[in-house]
This record gives C-alpha cells, sequence and structure tokens, in this order.
C-alpha cells in the first residue's frame, strides 16, 4: 500500500473539532506515525507535506493549531520554529508550570508516598528502578530533584 493510500484510509474526522483524529499506528507520545520515503515519519508532518507540497526542515516544527497530537488535518496546522511551538504552548496554557503536580498529573506513574520512599531509599538507582518497574532515569531524576522537586524538597530540608 502506498503511502497516499495509508494515509487517507488511517483517519477519522470528528465532526464537533474538525480534527482527522489519526487512528493508525501511533507515536509514543501520541502522534500519528506512520512510515514515509523509507522511514517513519510523523503523520501530521508527512500531512504537512502531501497537502502543502514540501516536507517541513528537521528545524521547523509543525504545530496543531487544535493542540490534538492525532490531527493530520492540514487546515488545523501550521509550520514554525520550536521557540513558536513553545510561545503558542504557553500562550494556550498549556505549559508545564499549568500542570498539576504530583500524583494528580496524569502522566504520574508513582504516588507521593513511593517517592517520598525513593527518596529515603539508599540502595542503588538500578535496584531501586528495578522494583518499581521503571527506568533507572527516571529514578535518578527524582533523585536529584527535576521530577517531584516539591517532595524532594520537603526531603531535604
Amino acid at each position: 500500500m502506498n503511502y497516499m493510500t495509508k494515509f487517507f484510509t488511517s483517519f477519522s474526522v470528528d465532526p464537533d473539532t474538525k480534527c482527522w483524529e489519526w487512528d493508525a499506528l501511533t507515536h509514543r507520545q501520541g502522534y500519528g506515525w506512520l512510515h514515509f520515503q523509507g522511514k517513519y515519519h510523523l503523520a501530521h508532518r508527512v500531512a504537512w507535506f502531501i497537502f502543502w507540497g514540501r516536507m517541513p526542515q528537521p528545524k521547523e516544527a509543525v504545530c496543531h493549531k487544535c493542540d490534538n497530537p492525532k490531527c493530520v488535518n492540514p487546515d488545523h496546522l501550521f509550520v514554525g520554529t520550536q521557540k513558536d511551538n513553545v510561545a503558542d504552548c504557553i500562550a494556550k496554557g498549556r505549559a508545564r508550570k499549568g500542570h498539576p503536580i504530583g500524583s494528580k498529573n496524569p502522566r504520574a506513574i508513582f504516588t507521593e508516598e513511593q517517592v517520598r520512599n525513593i527518596l529515603r531509599d539508599t540502595r542503588k538507582q538500578r535496584d531501586i528502578a528495578r522494583e518499581h518497574g521503571c527506568a533507572e532515569s527516571t529514578i535518578s531524576m527524582i533523585k536529584r530533584g527535576n521530577n517531584w522537586p516539591q517532595l524532594f524538597a520537603e526531603q531535604n530540608t
């Protein structure tokens, strides 16, 4: 199946938002994923190519006006820099600063009590990560205060 056929059979239209929701393979961050020109690309970048005639440059971001990572509707996309994308995020109130913290954050994989235990744990990070079924880097980020900084500060005062 060629990429055009795959593209046009891999989304459904949301009647309310008019987003073209990608129904096929997705990237771990929720974006559509499509094999194109010999490798996998984000589907919204391929949409830009199909509808606007050029593949975005590697340093160009294809941003979503609709803030829906699965959307491939060309009318909902615009090209800009990463700086433009971040400014758009902040202007729409989606910046990290506005996200719930701790276990109220939908991306949290630990409870506050688990994090407190991790911070007190003196074993090797590798062993802690194995016990919790996560990456060693996740434990490292907690131990350094990059993740869960409020509990890191509480533990180190």
